[in-house]
């Protein structure tokens, strides 16, 4: 079900319509708000597609209260893959689960592409923290990405502006990658279509950084750096990939 105008007939100020891919796993906490911000959306028309990686809690039944389309997920790439099969508008915004973001943010951000000819595009996010390091540490991010975005672009999974024609061009996310999966797929897309960095309004969970910590975030987050830099990614799961929440020793996603 596509989510019109917080519930009502799409009227003349609707100007996108956007497929929402979001891969999940056991996401019941933090789900409803992500659903709760894309409800309230302005002008825009969402189609809202849920890729659940075996979730034993209850995401899927969350998802289906909201009207989301469920389908089979897996790792965040693969997951994303599947979820954009099932895309049925050429706009589409990737989304981790513990994002959220005010009510014109997804309208914002299209507008900003279309002003700069964008097709690809990154968003700048804050913590949904109080720590200072943590503020610190994204800034850091935020500013690296921003910088390189025409000479080596980056972008964090939790929000990608994408287009599926480019999408299926490049056979979307390589779902052989553990880690950096989401800069491997701006990079690829960039030379498909122009790629930049927005500003807005999304606050991504810290939940990552606070689980590997800085130093530890930071090693891997360069470890791949150098290692794309020399035109190879981690395709061995040298880096364990685990989703980020307390449930991770459990999960299923194949």
């Amino acid at each position: 079900m596509d989510r019109y105008l917080c519930g009502k007939i799409p009227d003349k100020n609707v100007k996108r319509k956007v497929s929402v891919i979001i891969p999940v796993f056991n996401e019941e906490e933090l789900l409803p708000r992500l659903l709760e911000c894309l409800k309230k959306q302005q002008k825009v028309i969402l189609q809202v597609i849920v890729a659940d990686a075996d979730s034993t809690d209850k995401s899927k039944s969350i998802a289906k209260k909201y009207g989301a389309l469920v389908v089979k997920g897996g790792k965040p790439g693969p997951g994303r893959n599947r979820g954009t099969r099932q895309a049925k508008y050429e706009t589409l915004l990737f989304l981790d689960a513990d994002v959220t973001f005010d009510d014109n943010f997804i309208i914002h951000c299209l507008e900003k592409m279309e002003q700069r000819g964008i097709m690809i595009a990154g968003i700048l996010g804050k913590p949904d923290s109080s720590k200072f390091l943590d503020h610190l540490f994204f800034s850091f991010w935020n500013v690296w990405c921003w910088s390189m975005q025409k000479i080596n672009p980056h972008a964090a999974g939790y929000c990608i502006f994408s287009n599926k024609s480019i999408h299926d061009s490049i056979n979307g996310f390589d779902e052989q990658i553990t880690l950096g999966e989401d800069a491997n797929y701006v990079m690829r897309a960039s030379k498909r279509g122009k790629f930049g960095m927005i500003r807005g309004s999304l606050v991504t969970s810290p939940r990552r950084l606070d689980k590997e910590g800085y130093l530890g975030m930071s090693i891997k987050m360069i470890t791949c750096g150098i290692y794309r830099a020399f035109g190879k990614e981690d395709r061995g799961d040298r880096f364990r990939y685990e989703f980020d929440h307390k449930d991770n020793d459990k999960e299923s996603v194949t």
